[in-house]
């Protein structure tokens, strides 16, 4: 089984992308303690810039880790994660987005509510469009 320290020491070496990435596959305690690692080493821009460019599953466990770790309020991020939930291709990184906005908008949060509602509604628009093609 491999420790604390020889997780810290192999996520020092590899990128955050690539930590993300392996995270992914983990089971959920193992990600739970790498996201607490995460957390001491890595600031917000350093994971949000984890949300653009990377493969989908980096994206949806970058989403995770800024929503586990309370960074998701940040406007700034926040920011990020709405053109994530209206614009990634993937469906998990969007689910994963979603999931951090409901959160959000539970604890009062009204530009989380907002982009909520307009991703549902774009979802609808997309439903009849498809309908109606039939």
């Amino acid at each position: 089984m491999t420790d604390r320290s020889e997780i810290h020491s192999l996520a020092e070496e590899l990128t955050l992308p690539n930590v993300l990435r392996v995270l992914y596959k983990s089971p959920a305690d193992l990600q739970d303690t790498v996201l607490q690692l995460i957390c001491e080493t890595a600031t917000p821009d350093e994971l949000s810039g984890c949300l653009t460019g990377q493969h989908a599953k980096v994206r949806q466990m970058a989403a995770r880790a800024l929503g586990r770790l309370g960074w998701s309020s940040r406007n700034d991020v926040k920011m990020l994660l709405m053109d994530c939930l209206m614009d990634d291709e993937d469906m998990d990184v969007r689910r994963e987005v979603f999931s951090i906005m409901l959160d959000l908008s539970s604890h009062g949060d009204k530009a989380a509510s907002v982009a909520m509602r307009a991703y549902l509604v774009r979802l609808m628009h997309v439903k009849l469009a498809s309908a109606r093609a039939r």
